[in-house]
């Protein structure tokens, strides 16, 4: 994920010194200098975050009955239920069940939307 200097602060602000971030200057053709510089963002927790029973998606489990992954056909019809206990002071979060997925907080989105930070979309989670 590519984030802009606003968003990496915002993310620096409330998870300090937890998640990767390296500087990739933006440049413009036949100039020297950086037009911008943004940040590639590794996300670095990993968490069983999603009620499997809550949550409304298309389960594959392993022989034993355990769940192996879970896929939904988009990401607008899904509907993820987190653990309140498990997410609680994380603001950023891949789920273990579903990596393609990024997690956030809803401090983390406030902060967002009152920087009037556009480019970001946001899907409301069953809190359980």
């Amino acid at each position: 994920t590519i984030v802009s200097e606003p968003v990496r602060s915002i993310i620096e602000e409330l998870e300090p010194d937890v998640h990767q971030m390296f500087p990739l200057p933006v440049m413009q053709p036949r100039k020297e200098e950086a037009f911008e510089h943004v940040y590639m963002l590794n996300v670095c927790n990993r968490i069983d975050a999603l009620n499997h029973e809550e949550s409304h998606l298309n389960w594959k489990f392993r022989e034993d009955g355990s769940p192996a992954y879970c896929m939904a056909e988009s990401i607008s019809s899904a509907q993820f239920a987190v653990n309140n206990a498990v997410v609680a002071g994380i603001n950023l979060w891949f789920d273990k069940w579903h990596p393609s997925v990024c997690f956030c907080s809803d401090d983390f989105r406030d902060a967002i939307v009152s920087r009037k930070y556009r480019h970001a979309k946001f899907t409301e989670v069953i809190e359980v």
